[in-house]
């Protein structure tokens, strides 16, 4: 047993020979708290008596075992809590027990480190994983950090150290790992040996382009090493240059020349071309690369060239000829069409011809074609306009009346409008003629005809044309102007009723009076009534010309 142990015991067991002798057994009354360090054991043996001699049992709750026991070991550190109790069988006692666990400090301990060697030698680009583990006896969490060169890179466990082409020389790794209060370190030299690297050309590849179009290809190369680098090419075709990094080139019309049956042919089906062989160098003190590279220019149809055309003037009756002036840049055989007033170079107008025209003229080489239109004037003499027909018309009067005047003119000269014989009240404007004929216009009971004569000119001539209209009599019916509406009546006393009437006919009126149950009276224009009852009184007056009528109602309140 430890010393410890020993005089925890003796501490224990003088506590104990205190314990009365009562009616049922029990412990020492309190018992003092224990402290010790963390891997340390304790180990309680209380001293318990029963005054009746029964035999006693003695438990122990965590964190000492059945028998009073605790081995304590790192990370334990702290308070703890015990109970300790003895029974007879019948009767319990109990007592709390403190346990204090201090820590035991412990610096971390590494387990494992890779790599083993403490001097390190790699080539630029290459890398080295670093590793390391570590305990800690305490249980702390531990901390690792890396750090390069004085410079911390990185946390954790590990570290993969990659270089780049400009790392060669000596450098410094390490590592400390640290449990927040004491730590540990190791470190590594690396030296990092220089890498000769090739020089880097981006790829260009062959190019296709037309003739006529502009071509810049722009080199790139590289040396990694940072050295300076020039640019040259060779068998480079006319009217291309080389300025600096940047290669250009417009192939011209005639770069790809047709030069027998066969080149014509695959013009005509557009596929015929040319290749150019370039090689492109990029220089770097003692590096070189070189890259081929094939332009391939298609051939370019251009289409004929048309010249623009003066306008032509004849008279009806003469020939028109048409000269156009056309060629192609490429020596392509033309052939020349027309279309629009004429499908031909030559035409014989006729005397309706006249008036302006256009006809397009197109030059072809087979694939592409040029076009141009040619504006033709054909004199003619001026011929009247021709006047449709108006169809009769029939209306009332009062009626609203449209007219609307058509013609056409073969020389196609505007047209405008007139009337001789305006009426009263009508309007022409354009070629629509308005008109509405006033209640004046024909007899009573009677339809009158008249003739419009409308003319049509074209400035030079006139072509008239008689449009037929019947206007019939309407009869307007008579319009009340004034009348008795509401009157107040007594019983047996006569009243005075009235009605004013015009027609604008100025035909003769009739009264008529309607008083209900069959009264109705034909009268003037005033009638006296006498009521023998009293109450609410409706009574209609129609005023009449024979044809049309008017009505008036009369409201009468007998009292």
């Amino acid at each position: 047993m430890s010393k410890n142990t020993a005089l925890v015991s003796l501490v224990l067991n003088t506590a104990l020979l205190l314990i009365a002798f009562l009616a049922f057994s029990y412990i020492a009354h309190s018992i003092s708290p224990f402290t010790i360090l963390e891997t340390e054991k304790i180990s309680l043996e209380p001293n318990v008596t029963d005054p009746d001699a029964d035999k006693l049992t003695v438990t122990y709750t965590a964190p000492l075992n059945e028998n009073g026991e605790w081995q304590t070991t790192y990370g334990d550190a702290g308070e703890y809590n015990a109970v300790i109790t003895v029974s007879d069988g019948i009767i319990n006692d109990s007592r709390d027990v403190l346990i204090i666990v201090k820590k035991k400090e412990e610096q971390p301990v590494i387990n494992s480190l890779m790599p083993t060697e403490t001097a390190l030698s790699i080539k630029e680009a290459e890398s080295i994983n670093f590793k390391i583990s570590a305990s800690d006896l305490n249980k702390d969490n531990l901390i690792y950090e890396w750090f390069l060169d004085g410079k911390k890179v990185k946390d954790g466990e590990e570290f993969n150290y990659s270089t780049g082409y400009q790392d060669a020389g000596s450098h410094k790794i390490l590592v400390r790992v640290s449990d927040g209060t004491s730590s540990l370190s190791r470190k590594w030299g690396v030296n990092v040996e220089n890498v000769e690297r090739a020089l880097v050309f981006n790829k260009i590849g062959n190019r296709v382009l037309n003739e006529g179009g502009e071509l810049r290809i722009e080199l790139n190369a590289n040396d990694p090493d940072g050295d300076e680098v020039t640019y040259h090419a060779d068998n480079i075709p006319e009217g291309a240059k080389l300025e600096e990094n940047i290669f250009s080139w417009k192939p011209s019309f005639d770069t790809v020349k047709k030069e027998g049956f066969a080149d014509i042919v695959m013009g005509k089906f557009r596929a015929l071309s040319k290749n150019f062989y370039i090689q492109f160098t990029a220089v770097s003190k003692d590096k070189k690369i070189a890259q081929n590279v094939v332009i391939t220019v298609k051939d370019v149809n251009r289409a004929p060239e048309l010249e623009d055309m003066e306008t032509i003037t004849i008279n009806e009756g003469e020939i028109l000829k048409i000269v156009p002036k056309a060629y192609d840049l490429d020596g392509d055989k033309i052939s020349i069409s027309y279309s629009g007033f004429t499908n031909t170079d030559t035409f014989k107008s006729g005397f309706d011809d006249a008036g302006t025209y256009y006809v397009k003229v197109s030059a072809s080489d087979g694939l592409l074609e040029a076009s141009k239109f040619v504006q033709i004037n054909i004199k003619q003499s001026n011929r009247a306009p021709v006047f449709s027909k108006i169809e009769g018309i029939r209306a009332k009067e009062g009626d609203n009346i449209a007219i609307l005047l058509n013609s056409y003119d073969p020389d196609g000269d505007d047209i405008s409008y007139s009337i001789d014989n305006p009426q009263e009240e009508s309007s022409l404007k354009g070629n629509a003629f308005f008109w509405t004929p006033s209640f004046s216009t024909a007899g009573k009971k009677e339809t009158k005809g008249i003739d419009l004569v409308f003319a049509a000119s074209d400035g030079k001539a006139e072509t008239r044309q008689i449009a037929k209209v019947m206007v019939s009599d309407k009869n307007r019916a008579p319009r009340i102007i004034d009348a008795s509406k509401s009157i107040a009546a007594k019983i047996n006393e006569p009243v005075m009723l009235f009605v004013k009437a015009v027609d604008e006919d100025k035909d003769e009126l009739t009264y008529t009076w309607d008083f209900g149950l069959l009264e109705k009276y034909k009268a003037t224009p005033t009638h006296q009534r006498t009521f023998t009852a009293k109450g609410a009184k409706l009574i209609k007056v129609k005023v009449s010309d024979g044809i049309d009528e008017a009505e008036q109602v009369i409201n009468v309140n007998v009292a």
